[in-house]
């Protein structure tokens, strides 16, 4: 698995089931990165959603289970936000896409994340305390920042959870027998435009 970040909580998932390349775009920030996009995951408004119409992607907005190609996305409804989980080459990733606050039993519905992207930015999604706390509840072995003004944002988040932090990078690519047995890590992407 490949996933390269766009800026925001845009994300690019490229993966291999049966031999065939599955690209995942998450909340696509312009029309652009629509063409190359099997799957098209949508958790929140930032694109306007006339210009979906024209692509063949298979498009998940809403709460539900689908199996799409071999792998599976479940959407689970957050107050105004989708939270996706991906079973994707047997790794369990959760996106929590735009989100300000957890809603009461949601987390209790995520378990074995081995990869955990969330937003941090004090300002407008979560802080470091309320990123910390769910963190210590999922315990992910990869954490993967989205939304962050400011690296010293994540390189102080990095040792409030006690994280190993990596080296930014334009791509992350993963296998799920190269996950962290013990302790966790950060990555920090570079925005690709």
């Amino acid at each position: 698995m490949q996933i390269i970040w766009h800026g925001q909580s845009c994300f690019f998932i490229k993966s291999k089931s049966q031999d065939k390349e599955i690209n995942i775009l998450v909340n696509p920030c312009d029309s652009k990165k629509l063409a190359k996009a099997n799957i098209v995951l949508l958790n929140n408004e930032i694109l306007d959603r006339k210009k979906l119409k024209k692509i063949k992607a298979f498009i998940i907005d809403s709460a539900g289970e689908f199996e799409i190609k071999n792998n599976f996305v479940q959407g689970i409804s957050d107050n105004k936000n989708i939270v996706f989980v991906l079973e994707v080459e047997g790794i369990h990733l959760v996106d929590l896409g735009e989100v300000k606050h957890l809603e009461n039993g949601l987390l209790s519905k995520l378990q074995n994340v081995d990869i955990l992207i969330l937003p941090i930015n004090k300002e407008k999604f979560l802080n470091i305390d309320e990123a910390t706390e769910i963190i210590n509840q999922l315990e992910p072995r990869i954490i993967i920042a989205s939304n962050y003004q400011e690296s010293k944002e994540i390189k102080k988040f990095a040792e409030k959870v006690g994280a190993n932090l990596k080296e930014a990078v334009d791509k992350f690519k993963i296998m799920k027998k190269n996950l962290p047995q013990d302790g966790r890590e950060i990555i920090i992407l570079n925005k690709k435009s």
